[in-house]
């Protein structure tokens, strides 16, 4: 079945979604001009009403206690750990470097039950 169909009539057009959406809060962008760190923003985005969180970078704190932040929330998304330059994971003569950003990252991963990991393409000079 289509994530979504169409009604049309004699005079309009009507566009249905199959699926609800979801949102999740991004918290490295939400919440920031309450200058609170990624662990309370947390608990923002629950009061929030958000069901799902995802984060770009939340290596500055342990992988423990992100997890005991995030309660029920639903860990959605964080990206790979950037080392020295972000983009780095198909930048010749770096490939342990990345080997070791990929081991972390996936222990962020496991401690937040979180499904998706993404990484940086490499940046354009090597």
């Amino acid at each position: 079945m289509s994530p979504l169909w169409l009604v049309v009539d004699s005079d309009s057009v009507t566009l249905f979604f199959a699926m609800p959406l979801r949102f999740c809060a991004n918290l490295s962008m939400m919440f920031a001009e309450k200058s609170v760190s990624l662990i309370d923003r947390y608990s923002l985005a629950a009061k929030a009403g958000f069901k799902g969180v995802e984060c770009a970078f939340p290596y500055d704190f342990s992988a423990e206690e992100l997890a005991k932040a995030r309660g029920d929330l639903q860990q959605v998304l964080i990206n790979v750990f950037p080392g020295d330059s972000l983009g780095f994971a198909a930048s010749t003569g770096k490939e342990e470097e990345f080997k070791e950003s990929l081991k972390k990252s996936l222990a962020y991963c496991k401690a937040l039950n979180c499904k998706r990991l993404r990484r940086h393409s490499n940046p354009l000079y090597p």
